[in-house]
């Protein structure tokens, strides 16, 4: 709660002081309010608490589960800050005000017992991306971008909503844990009825909306190309694993006894999710639109530890993220990076990175090698622990899952080729390096993503 409240009021100091000023000026106050985010919300984790605090937080429950994924959320953010440095001439601060305001909106999505704590979170996160993914208002992809997101996620409200409506006409409840009990005594008596099965299907389709899963997902690949670089790396880090949580904790809490009903429904469309992130990511030229796709994929996988939703899944989910939000950061980084400086944003672009930029490649390195699954690497320890734990109940599906994990090595290594083994004709000394905060955020990424492939179990051990 503590973490929460410091990252809302320094939104809201950013929001009035950076209007009309320069980007980087603004920098330094955002790197302090994250960085004692983190360590407030690290205090909290180890028993840390106001006397008071209990009062406030009657539809909020900050336990080790969400405390977990809080750090890792605002791990992430700061991250991501310090990868995405504004250029000189950016003006308008209050850009990383609504990043801030949004990222308030992912932690309550994490620490929800409320139907009312869950739409509030959902429409705190998703309204500034609104905002944000238009905020290059002379780019008509990034207009573009803005206009599908806004009317998707409309739909996708619209959708949880009536789901939610459902809930509570059968239920009489907006609390997830008196909703599982009366689903518990409902399926015991005499089982559930159809409109209590419609509204768990309306939250289950509106809850995979956000986290673009299939068929949901066609608002993604457009909305991540035209998106500013620091906005798409936000939204396919922060904004997936907050919808992935939310509907973990959702699923396991209030919809578990039903898991018969919908769980069948689920691992189809995760199967479809896969196959269709993947087989499509296959296609791209765009490294941008190829990561867009690949973020389908891994919205496939996330969905086997919610069909799971047991204590193991849960670790191995936030393992997963772990190793998948540090890879995508950075790799979302670098493509920025290219962009800026060659204005292109396909594969060839890589060409000879390796000898040009040997830091920023060996993190591209092992940022790709970690989300196809190699072993060393926190990628490949997320995907051992969500597929052994949905081995038994989900073989089929974590052989086709398998499958397309190889599947994934052909677009991926594509770029790893092309740093190490293409020559781009360039002279290797003129080129400019990044700056010093990139550089060691990326350093940073790559060493906790080594360091989480080796040691998994101090990620498992947190919840």
């Amino acid at each position: 709660m503590k973490a929460l409240i410091l990252i809302f009021s320094g939104a809201i100091v950013l929001l009035f002081a950076g209007l009309g000023k320069n980007e980087r000026k603004l920098l330094p106050l955002v790197w302090l309010t994250l960085f004692l985010a983190l360590a407030m919300n690290g205090l909290e984790y180890f028993g840390w608490e106001l006397p008071w605090e209990q009062q406030w937080s009657s539809m909020l429950q900050f336990n080790k589960f969400s405390l977990a994924f809080n750090f890792l959320l605002i791990l992430l953010a700061l991250l991501g800050s310090m990868l995405f440095v504004p250029r000189l001439e950016d003006k308008g601060a209050d850009v990383f005000a609504l990043m801030l305001f949004s990222l308030c909106g992912g932690m309550l999505m994490t620490s929800f017992t409320s139907f009312f704590m869950l739409f509030l979170g959902l429409e705190i996160m998703s309204i500034p991306l609104y905002v944000l993914a238009g905020s290059r208002k002379e780019d008509l992809r990034s207009n573009e971008a803005a206009l599908k997101y806004y009317l998707m996620g409309s739909f996708a409200t619209g959708i949880l909503l009536f789901g939610v409506a459902m809930v509570y006409g059968t239920t009489g409840s907006f609390d997830i844990y008196e909703i599982g009990l009366r689903y518990t005594g409902a399926t015991m008596l005499t089982g559930m009825s159809p409109m209590a099965k419609i509204g768990i299907l309306m939250v289950m389709f509106g809850l995979l909306f956000k986290i673009a899963a299939a068929p949901f997902h066609f608002w993604a690949p457009d909305v991540y190309t035209g998106s500013p670089g620091r906005v798409t790396a936000f939204m396919a880090t922060v904004v997936k694993t907050a919808g992935v949580v939310a509907m973990f904790r959702l699923f396991a809490i209030s919809f578990g006894i039903a898991d018969n009903f919908w769980g069948p429904t689920l691992a189809i469309l995760a199967a479809l999710t896969m196959f269709v992130g993947n087989l499509s990511a296959l296609r791209q030229d765009s490294f941008k639109r190829m990561l867009a796709y690949s973020s389908v994929a891994h919205a496939g996988y996330l969905l086997l530890a919610i069909l799971v939703h047991n204590q193991n899944s849960g670790k191995a989910l936030l393992l997963y993220m772990t190793g998948y939000g540090l890879a995508a950061l950075s790799a979302f980084a670098l493509i920025h990076k290219v962009s800026r400086e060659q204005g292109r944003e396909d594969v060839s672009a890589f060409d000879g990175w390796a000898k040009r930029y040997p830091v920023e490649s060996f993190a591209l390195l092992i940022s790709l090698l970690s989300m196809t699954g190699i072993p060393g690497t926190a990628g490949f320890a997320g995907k051992y622990f969500l597929f052994s734990s949905a081995f038994e109940g989900y073989t089929w599906l974590i052989i086709f899952a398998l499958v397309l994990s190889a599947v994934s090595v052909a677009y991926y290594f594509r770029v790893i080729i092309a740093m190490y083994f293409r020559d781009s004709g360039n002279d290797a000394s003129s080129v400019e390096g990044s700056a010093m905060s990139v550089r060691l955020a990326l350093i940073i990424c790559t060493a906790l993503n080594i360091a989480a492939g080796i040691a998994p179990w101090f990620i498992l051990e947190r919840i």
